[in-house]
């Protein structure tokens, strides 16, 4: 298959995550800079709860219906028992959410995390929704939509954090979960316009209230990848919530100073998914091994490339971005920026070696992975923390990566035979696309 089938979709999922991305960055920044570092804390934590909390049912119920309903997406059932399955979540993570909130405050020291966990709790369950819309075009391979409502929902809350700031002043970490907030739901009232206008509604005449068989399918897979997932955030986040616990507040504004440029590198991994997640999932259904593996080949050497010119750019502009961005205010975090940026030469074999598995159907492999990394991370951020302070976090971010990156590269290699030098051979691809487009 080729790559340039996928210049139309590419376009709409770059310019999405694109602009996610840099809201994202300029949000932090913007945070940093104006926030005292108490409340800039308070907001990374709660934004590591509810961006948690929503993925966790997205992997539960949502990644699933994607994968069924792209392989038939005449099987609307799918759709249904997914928003059950939802709802279910959401219920089962707002009650955990509402125990072990106290003792999360304690332990991170962070006491009016208590009075913000509603907002978590109400962000969660209205982005469910949208979520939930969002994906079913993503599994009709409509890219254009799913990316028209985030890019509605990030350029909303981009006008509010500037309203907030500008007429009132930006003072807490409430403010900001409320323009978290305000894109949401602004991206949910678009989503319920295109729903009317394309007559999306008439597909629930053709759906039933017999869906258990397919409930129980997306709960068969669904159970493997919300535990994945969960135990993702233990891997990714971890570190946030070690700093905030053994250094303290400080010492975390600066991690997230340098980590903010990680959503960059998560602006990649989101492409990977939107884009070749389902057309792997359907290559295998199909039982097209060799044209997935070229596929395979093809996305591990694209990615990658791009991934390396942006780390090439962040590592020689390091000082010139915290100089500026931050106002000087965390002068030691350049040259951290500058390690972190070998991040781009494993990311691509870890993100899509993980899509591969579920395409292949192997949430089992996917989770005996993820309980790895995540165990091998918390042990390593906790001892490098504790010698090397918010550097030791980050050699564990790069650590733990490659290791897991490599067990990626294995499986992959023994499901469906890809080499390396295929994989480099890709450049091929490349050219012929650069010389078709002049």
């Amino acid at each position: 298959m080729k790559l340039t089938s996928f210049l139309k979709n590419s376009v709409w999922a770059f310019t999405d995550k694109g602009i996610q991305a840099l809201f994202g960055v300029f949000l932090a920044i913007y945070i940093l800079r104006e926030l005292p570092s108490d409340e800039a804390a308070l907001f990374i934590n709660l934004q590591v709860i509810f961006l948690t909390f929503s993925n966790i049912v997205h992997g539960m119920a949502l990644g699933p219906m994607v994968k069924f309903y792209s392989e038939d997406t005449t099987k609307h059932n799918f759709v249904l028992a997914s928003f059950a399955l939802n709802l279910i979540g959401f219920v089962v993570g707002t009650i955990l959410l509402v125990v072990l909130t106290p003792i999360l405050s304690s332990i991170l020291q962070l006491p009016k995390l208590i009075d913000l966990m509603y907002l978590a709790i109400i962000i969660s369950f209205f982005s469910l929704i949208k979520n939930f819309v969002s994906e079913i075009y993503r599994a009709k391979n409509v890219i254009w939509i799913y990316s028209i409502i985030n890019i509605i929902q990030q350029l909303s809350s981009l006008v509010a954090l500037l309203w907030i700031s500008f007429e009132i002043g930006l003072e807490s970490a409430e403010q900001v979960a409320f323009v978290i907030l305000g894109g949401v739901l602004t991206g949910l009232t678009v989503t319920f316009f295109i729903l009317l206008f394309r007559g999306s509604f008439k597909a629930i005449k053709e759906m039933s209230l017999g869906f258990s068989e397919e409930l129980k399918k997306i709960w068969d897979f669904g159970k493997y990848t919300s535990l994945s997932i969960t135990l993702q955030h233990v891997y990714d986040k971890v570190d946030i919530l070690m700093i905030t616990s053994l250094l303290g507040v400080q010492e975390v504004v600066l991690y997230y100073a340098v980590i903010n440029f990680k959503k960059v590198y998560d602006l990649m991994k989101q492409i990977i998914h939107i884009l070749f997640f389902s057309t792997m999932s359907k290559l295998w259904y199909e039982k097209k091994v060799e044209e997935l593996r070229d596929f395979f080949e093809k996305i591990i050497f694209s990615t990658t490339s791009v991934l390396i010119v942006g780390s090439v750019f962040l590592f020689f502009s390091a000082d010139f971005l915290f100089d500026v961005l931050y106002k000087n205010k965390f002068p030691e975090g350049a040259n951290m920026l500058r390690i972190f940026t070998f991040y781009a030469l494993v990311l691509s074999w870890n993100t899509t070696g993980e899509a591969l598995l579920l395409a292949l159907n192997k949430p089992k492999s996917l989770l005996a992975v993820r309980v790895f990394s995540s165990i091998l991370n918390v042990i390593m951020n906790y001892f490098l923390i504790s010698y090397f302070g918010v550097l030791g976090a980050i050699l564990s971010t790069l650590i733990a990566i490659t290791i897991v990156s490599i067990i990626y590269a294995y499986q992959s290699k023994k499901e469906i035979g890809f080499t390396f030098i295929g994989v480099l051979g890709r450049y091929k691809d490349s050219m012929n696309l650069l010389r078709n487009r002049r």
